[in-house]
């Protein structure tokens, strides 16, 4: 593991992907699939539609630009871990992200290798909690349709929830029933309101 700004990194050779960490062949970047960023519940990793794709998504909390999130929009931001005021406990990382089963590989929030997607309003690789009429959105079942829009969702293809890692390293599995006060907050890496996980 390496070390930046207090933070821990995990290298790409840690997960035996030495090879693909040292690599600066962009097709090799873009084409090899990284077993570990597939769920295997939802499909087999492999390429989709000529490119990598990962199944988990960076919390960017409650704003589109991930301004409270774990995962901010900018050139080079850094989130110190002093940053996330609600304690890492307490605040969602990275978590599976919703997608349209009828579209791999294709559709907005699914088409792009995840070594070269930016943030360009597509979700892609970040995920949040908003509101709709006032209510905070939970995450989702995975859905199959013909339309292309992207989902700003956090989901699976698992039957109750989504498995989730907190900023402290520990993995939840956050159900589909989450009360949306609860799951906001653990978005909100600063609203320094406590999170109740009696729902979860």
């Amino acid at each position: 593991m390496t070390v930046v700004n207090g933070v821990g990194v995990t290298k790409f050779c840690r997960i035996e992907q030495e090879a693909l960490y040292n690599s600066t062949n962009i097709a090799t970047l873009r084409t090899t699939p990284v077993k570990l960023y597939y769920c295997p519940s939802r499909r087999i990793a492999q390429d989709y539609n000529g490119h990598n794709v990962i199944d988990y998504a960076g919390n960017a909390g409650s704003a589109t630009d991930g301004a409270n999130g774990v995962v901010v929009r900018g050139f080079q931001p850094i989130l110190h871990m002093l940053d996330i005021e609600d304690g890492t406990s307490n605040t969602l990382l990275v978590a599976e992200k919703q997608v349209n089963l009828s579209k791999f590989g294709t559709n907005i929030d699914d088409n792009e290798s995840p070594f070269f997607s930016g943030w360009n309003g597509d979700w892609d690789h970040y995920r949040r909690s908003w509101q709709i009429s006032g209510v905070w959105q939970t995450p989702q079942p995975d859905y199959r349709s013909t339309a292309t829009d992207p989902s700003q969702r956090f989901g699976s293809s698992h039957r109750v929830g989504i498995v989730a890692a907190f900023a402290d390293g520990s993995v939840r599995m956050i159900s589909f029933s989450v009360d949306p006060i609860p799951f906001m907050r653990a978005c909100v890496r600063n609203d320094r309101q406590p999170v109740d996980f009696s729902s979860f």
